[in-house]
């Protein structure tokens, strides 16, 4: 028997991220807590995910929120990790490497981020609500999401219908111009200052 195509299985996150707006938090966990499994199944199945798929599954846990959600940071976390490797995640929050690993995922990633996956992280460090570790690494990320806006206006791309190429290449799409910093992702950084009690160190 082949196993369903990734399309099928996105339609799956899609169901459950869809349960996120449920008032019940029952039902919220219940489906967080398939959502993850549901790419463990994926991988089981021999089925490569791809951005979208992680993408999915961290927008789901985003939704569910800090309320409902326990260690959201941390399973957050732990999508990206598989998503990127342990060392890669580490660059991409801002935090040092760890030696031990630095050599086996150099240069690579083993399914490269977009802007959405630096949008959603940013939105769940900025909504944790106290802890300077992840303030430091949602501006870090704001930081780079900065960096892409200037890498699109020097490629020429200012609107979505002028597509550009930026650097090596690439053409950013749809996806990368929404997931730009923007009014809610300042706001979202700075209600987590005011938790934190100001600048982290």
């Amino acid at each position: 028997r082949k196993p369903p195509k990734l399309h099928a299985y996105h339609l799956v996150f899609e169901a459950y991220r869809n349960v996120m707006t449920s008032r019940k938090k029952k039902d919220v966990r219940q489906a967080a807590n398939k959502a993850e499994k549901l790419l463990d199944e994926i991988i089981k199945a021999g089925v490569e995910p791809n951005v979208i798929t992680f993408n999915l599954l961290l927008d789901t846990l985003a939704r569910g929120g800090h309320g409902v959600i326990p260690n959201l940071c941390n399973r957050a976390d732990a999508v990206v990790e598989r998503m990127v490797g342990k060392n890669n995640f580490l660059r991409l929050v801002g935090d040092n490497p760890l030696k031990q690993h630095y050599n086996e995922e150099v240069g690579s990633f083993r399914v490269e981020p977009d802007l959405y996956t630096k949008h959603l992280l940013l939105r769940v460090y900025a909504e944790e609500g106290g802890s300077k570790r992840y303030l430091m690494r949602a501006r870090r990320l704001l930081l780079s999401m900065e960096q892409s806006r200037s890498e699109m206006e020097s490629s020429g791309r200012s609107s979505i219908n002028n597509k550009r190429r930026g650097t090596g290449g690439r053409e950013w799409s749809e996806e990368d111009f929404k997931s730009l910093p923007n009014r809610d992702s300042y706001n979202a950084v700075l209600r987590s200052m005011v938790y934190s009690g100001g600048e982290p160190n």
